[in-house]
């Protein structure tokens, strides 16, 4: 009896947990997509006002930015698979990082100054960053309620 009382609670902690954990990486997409555009503003002060080179400008903002400060950890500074590695540790699906990437293309063909492709990739980020937080605020505490329930179903089951 004590054992299946035992295998009944782990289930039902397993279940709570794997709800609250998914609610935690909707939670953490959010807040790295915010990073994100921290990281892009940070660009455009660097790149547009005090007119740093692009490989220069990352380097500088490596140490003020976490998203640009895990993608040179992975090797890579501005290169794409590193950035990738990078989103995915700040829980980023692999669109969420498009307008980043989109922009570190453009800057090179870009005029001295020109704000306009920063202004771009910041407005796109914005779209994804509130269909983000439109899932989060509707799915979030759904997942919880789920895994709470899922495990009292499994708890229940089991006993």
């Amino acid at each position: 009896m004590q054992l299946r009382l035992g295998l009944a609670l782990c289930g039902a902690a397993l279940f709570a947990a794997g709800g609250f954990y998914s609610a935690w990486r909707m939670r953490k997409r959010l807040e790295g997509l915010e990073i994100e555009a921290e990281a892009i503003r940070f660009l455009r002060t660097e790149i547009s006002a005090f007119d740093t080179a692009l490989p220069e400008a990352l380097r500088r903002l490596r140490g003020e930015n976490r998203l640009l400060a895990l993608s040179f950890e992975q090797g890579g500074g501005a290169d794409e698979d590193a950035l990738q590695k990078a989103g995915r540790s700040l829980q980023l699906k692999k669109g969420d990082l498009a307008p980043l990437h989109s922009l570190l293309r453009a800057i090179p063909h870009g005029a001295r100054g020109e704000t306009r492709h920063f202004d771009a990739a910041l407005q796109d980020l914005e779209a994804i960053r509130l269909k983000a937080a439109e899932t989060f605020s509707r799915d979030g505490p759904l997942h919880q309620k789920l895994g709470l329930l899922i495990g009292a179903a499994a708890f229940i089951l089991l006993l």
